[in-house]
């Protein structure tokens, strides 16, 4: 039984799907290069990242508004195959929020992925010319 199984953690790997041999847990890569834009036409910040390896089934997204380590907060989880998410729930205008993402495939998740800041604010939108 113990060849069959490394046989086919062998032949997995060899296709370049990455499998931990030896339980059932999938090997996910963290989101890398979380980068983090103000959106000035309306109080909301823009985060994206590079695609995650290991075909995550979710993103998770948490913030902070206290500093870059925390207390941390669940903001929103989706989709794994996204790479971008606005936030806009909750945020007042003039604060700086801190932001990082992990992968998640059934229970398993990656490591967090760096940590980015950014600064909500909603410029006034001009009067109309006349």
């Amino acid at each position: 039984m113990f060849i069959k199984i490394a046989l086919l953690c062998l032949s997995l790997l060899a296709l370049s799907i990455t499998v931990a041999c030896g339980d059932d847990s999938d090997t996910l890569s963290i989101p890398g290069s979380l980068e983090a834009q103000t959106i000035h036409d309306r109080l909301a910040i823009q985060l994206y990242w590079p695609e995650a390896n290991g075909a995550p089934d979710a993103i998770i997204i948490e913030r902070s508004n206290t500093g870059r380590d925390g207390p941390w907060v669940k903001t929103a989880t989706i989709a794994g195959e996204h790479t971008t998410y606005i936030d806009q729930e909750g945020l007042s205008n003039n604060v700086t929020y801190h932001y990082r993402v992990k992968a998640r495939l059934g229970s398993n998740e990656s490591s967090y992925s760096n940590v980015v800041s950014a600064i909500a604010t909603s410029l006034p939108t001009p009067p109309p010319t006349r």
